[in-house]
């Protein structure tokens, strides 16, 4: 866990940008993933290294690459596909954040 301010500061401020509303499209799972990269290593990386991180240490591998490939071919994911990543990941941004 992170305990400089600045850093927790920056994924506060990548938490509170990352809603359901835009669940289909490819920068929120890769902004989870930089945001999860951040309180785990306390570097801030791009949406696409934030990608790549979390495809070798996050469990959801499959979608992850997904959304990096669709990321870069300006493609939508499916609602479906994404919202139990986005809501798993964001309580833990929460839980971080607050602790």
């Amino acid at each position: 866990m992170i305990k400089d301010f600045d850093l927790l500061q920056r994924a506060n401020n990548d938490y509170t940008t990352i809603d359901l509303e835009h669940a289909e499209e490819p920068e929120t799972i890769l902004n989870i993933s930089r945001t999860m990269e951040l309180l785990d290593t306390g570097e801030i990386v791009s949406k696409v290294e934030g990608g790549k991180w979390a495809s070798d240490n996050l469990e959801e591998t499959e979608l992850i690459n997904k959304a990096l490939t669709y990321y870069h071919q300006g493609l939508k994911l499916k609602k479906e596909e994404t919202i139990e990543f986005i809501n798993k990941y964001l309580t833990i941004i929460k839980t971080t954040i607050s602790a």
